[in-house]
């Protein structure tokens, strides 16, 4: 039987593999989004139709979480039997789990865990935050909208977020970007076809962190 400790070091090997694989396929993207050819990301299992003139770009799996109200109401019992109910609200982050998206240029899109389908639109964006050292990439958008996508497959969704949002242009002097074009401009740069994810260890599976 593996141990505890022989389960994190395999799945911190998965980690750092996976995240080596997903700047890979960032950077091919990156390249992709600039003019270069780049494979058809099929889209039949998940059943998502892609809208007139809209590209699949690339697939990589991520955890999503986002920001809804949660409501109840509070009974306070007052004088001569009679009670006063409260409404109340707060903020909360829903967690979906680690869902397998579609990147496009037009949106993000996947099958959530009741298999609706759940679509970013890159149009409805107002702010993006992109961190690659945490693996973490939030969206803000129209109505209150506040995204995140975590793991370390993050990096397609945070080249895509980048240049959808931003314009092509910004993955030149994005600065979040600096340790993909580091590797771009160095030896040995090129290349379109997309690097296989290594599978998760089957036993101790952890999620990544943080709809």
């Amino acid at each position: 039987m593996t141990s505890k400790r022989e389960r994190a070091k395999q799945y911190r090997a998965w980690c750092e593999n996976t995240r080596a694989a997903a700047h890979s396929n960032a950077r091919a993207l990156a390249l992709g989004l600039a003019g270069a050819a780049l494979p058809i990301a099929q889209t039949y299992d998940l059943g998502i139709v892609l809208n007139p003139g809209e590209r699949a770009l690339h697939r990589c799996p991520a955890h999503y979480a986002w920001r809804g109200t949660v409501m109840w109401t509070t009974h306070h019992a007052q004088l001569l039997s009679s009670t006063i109910s409260r409404d109340h609200t707060r903020t909360a982050l829903y967690n979906e789990g680690v869902l397998d998206w579609l990147i496009t240029d037009q949106r993000l899109t996947t099958r959530g865990p009741n298999r609706e389908v759940v679509s970013i639109y890159w149009s409805a964006i107002q702010g993006v935050t992109v961190d690659l050292t945490a693996d973490h990439v939030s969206l803000d958008g129209a109505d209150d909208y506040h995204g995140e996508l975590t793991g370390p497959a993050i990096a397609p969704i945070a080249v895509a977020a980048v240049a959808c949002c931003h314009g092509p242009d910004a993955l030149l002097d994005h600065p979040a970007l600096l340790k993909l074009r580091t590797r771009l401009m160095g030896p040995g740069a090129g290349g379109t076809s997309p690097v296989r994810l290594p599978e998760l260890p089957t036993r101790g599976r952890c999620r990544c962190s943080s709809r």
